[in-house]
């Protein structure tokens, strides 16, 4: 269910990384997108299944469990993405 977010959140950070790195003068966009990403991940956890204590209570693939922890690194990303921007002249 979240692989498809995940796999588009890697290539976000991949970007943003390699921006950061460059100092490239696209980092701005680049990181708001990646926020975007992020913030999108963050809202269909939070939205979906992990949503309802019945579902959450009956997991026994330890799915939603994983995806809480990605929702934790999420937040841990945006962190980070913002304190970089906050650097940028």
């Amino acid at each position: 269910m979240y692989d498809a977010q995940k796999a588009r959140i890697d290539q976000a950070r991949d970007r943003f990384d390699r921006e950061v790195s460059a100092r490239s003068p696209e980092l701005r966009r680049t990181a708001c997108e990646y926020l975007g990403v992020l913030s999108e991940f963050i809202r269909t956890f939070n939205d979906g299944p992990a949503a309802d204590p019945a579902i959450v209570h009956v997991d026994t693939t330890g799915q939603l469990r994983q995806a809480e922890d990605l929702v934790v690194w999420a937040e841990q990303e945006r962190q980070r993405v913002r304190t970089t921007l906050s650097d940028l002249p």
